[in-house]
């Protein structure tokens, strides 16, 4: 079978998640070592929650040139929004 990268864009959820990164902000970055950070819809901002409520949203995993998978998840705030 013939795989083909997938590309932001195949998202199906792209243009809601879109609208959660461009009216947020990323808040503070962990001290753990793991390259995660805060990220924060503003309240009283009137766009559509990802899902009902906190946890995780979506799992991503992508593949570069390093030896290493890149892995990305994504988490929602008790309102649904991105965080």
């Amino acid at each position: 079978m013939d795989r083909h990268p997938a590309r932001t864009t195949d998202l199906p959820f792209i243009d809601p998640l879109s609208e959660q990164i461009a009216a947020g902000k990323i808040g503070e970055l962990c001290q753990c070592g793991c390259e995660g950070f805060a990220f924060e819809v503003s309240t009283g901002v009137t766009i559509p929650p990802l899902q009902d409520g906190a946890g995780l949203f979506y799992a991503l995993a992508f593949a570069s040139n390093f030896s290493e998978e890149i892995d990305m998840l994504l988490f929602t705030d008790e309102c649904g929004c991105l965080s």
